[in-house]
């Protein structure tokens, strides 16, 4: 593994209003291969639903888009 950076995360406000029953959104959330499977996504969520839940805009569930193949440019 390597050392440094691992991932990194993104979120807040539904962008969309095409889905109201989210009011919060992930927009992104990138972990490298050798890191995944290490719970390490949750880490990086976490912060997010806290965020979302201090501003009254997290209802328990998020939105998220899903992007299939993606090549990261981190290698």
């Amino acid at each position: 593994m390597r050392k440094g950076k691992f991932g990194f995360s993104s979120g807040g406000k539904e962008r969309s209003d095409k889905y109201p029953v989210y009011t919060g959104e992930l927009y992104a959330i990138y972990i490298l291969k050798e890191y995944q499977g290490n719970g390490l996504g949750k880490l990086l969520v976490k912060p997010i639903i806290e965020e979302l839940q201090q501003k009254n805009i997290f209802n328990d569930s998020l939105g998220t888009y899903v992007v299939f193949n993606y090549q990261s440019v981190l290698g």
